[in-house]
């Protein structure tokens, strides 16, 4: 078999990259081959462009993983600042409808000590309950425990004199209990809880 004078020559960069690409077809790619069989020097060629393409390959394919890597990890402390923004608002929101929200009108309930049937004070159901008792002849204290009970001596509420009201309390008889700091029972109030009409 004679072979061409154009079998002879070597495949120039171009046609290396087009075949290494598989980009060669018919009579082409059929010259290419037989070239390729006889001449070192091109076979080693194609042979690094392969490995080079691989190469790049491998190179796009990681290029494509990392922005998503970037957006799970990096993206995060970007977002700080804004969900930071979203919690500011969401509080202003929240406050601003709590000071719409009317607060229901506090009755305040002086509290004396006295003996004998009817003598309790009386109060309105419905409406919280600011209590203060008379502390004249007690030791004085920065604040005293206050306790209401029910008339079968079941704690109804339990707080602080000087502080906050005391909550809604149903219809009936109940006691309000002063004690000091420690403890102690100073005072028992007679206090009737009447129906709203």
């Amino acid at each position: 078999m004679a072979m061409a004078i154009d079998d002879l020559r070597h495949l120039d960069d171009g046609e290396i990259e087009r075949y290494s690409m598989g980009r060669f077809t018919g009579q082409e790619l059929d010259r290419c081959d037989e070239h390729l069989l006889i001449c070192g020097t091109c076979r080693r060629q194609v042979e690094e462009t392969d490995v080079f393409h691989h190469a790049m390959r491998q190179a796009a394919a990681q290029s494509q993983e990392l922005p998503r890597a970037r957006r799970n990890w990096f993206q995060l402390p970007r977002l700080i600042p804004v969900f930071a923004a979203l919690a500011a608002l969401l509080a202003v929101v929240w406050f601003g409808a709590q000071r719409l929200v009317p607060t229901p009108p506090t009755a305040t309930i002086l509290l004396t000590a006295s003996r004998g049937p009817g003598t309790q004070i009386q109060a309105p159901s419905g409406t919280p309950l600011a209590l203060q008792p008379d502390l004249s002849g007690l030791p004085s204290w920065p604040s005293y425990r206050l306790e209401v009970v029910d008339a079968a001596g079941a704690r109804v509420w339990e707080g602080v004199y000087p502080g906050p009201a005391a909550p809604k309390m149903r219809p009936g008889v109940c006691f309000v209990r002063l004690y000091s700091p420690g403890g102690e029972l100073y005072r028992e109030y007679g206090l009737e809880i009447r129906k709203a009409r």
